[in-house]
């Protein structure tokens, strides 16, 4: 009898696609330092805050219910729309209070994010305003809708570990993931 490791299945909310891209090369590097674990992300395509957990929350549910429970979970989301959430009356967090997700805020945003994976910048948080600039100055040919496998040519686990000394929401992802954040 042939015995398998199950993979350890996480829920991933994602804002958009950039956010899906993004969860799409964590599940490669997962894959590729032969964690045994299983990505299942949702893409919620856009709306507010409020909008992207209420959608990752009712995915979440639906799925444990017809596949069975999640090791854990977590919604990657761009604070830099927080502010106008708050003015809005509607704040997110609220919603998981009785949960076992993780918020994850994308300081200021994915690009925010990206900007830190390049070597010499793990330190460096920019305002949202300037992020897509920055980043077109350390990545020319960046786009909104980069794929998975483009952020893997780029980056690898050593960034993520560098970024993470640094970054604690990066760190939280990583340590959902259990991907050692230093190299025993």
């Amino acid at each position: 009898m042939i015995h398998r490791n199950l993979r350890r299945r996480i829920f991933v909310g994602a804002e958009g696609k950039g956010e899906e891209s993004f969860a799409k090369f964590l599940q490669i590097i997962c894959d590729d330092e032969c964690f045994q674990v299983h990505l299942d992300i949702r893409v919620c395509g856009g709306g507010d805050t409020q909008d992207v957990v209420e959608f990752s929350c009712t995915e979440f549910r639906q799925r444990s219910k017809l596949l069975g429970n999640y090791e854990t979970a977590f919604i990657l989301v761009d604070q830099d729309r927080f502010e106008q959430d708050k003015r809005s009356g509607r704040d997110p967090r609220r919603m998981l209070q009785d949960t076992s997700i993780e918020l994850i805020w994308q300081v200021p945003n994915l690009e925010g994010v990206l900007i830190r994976l390049h070597q010499g910048n793990e330190q460096k948080f920019v305002p949202a305003k300037d992020s897509m600039r920055q980043l077109r100055k350390l990545w020319p040919g960046y786009s909104k809708n980069i794929s998975a496998e483009e952020l893997r040519k780029r980056f690898s686990i050593e960034d993520l570990r560098r970024v993470a000394q640094h970054d604690k929401r990066l760190r939280k992802v990583m340590e959902l993931l259990n991907l050692p954040i230093k190299v025993e």
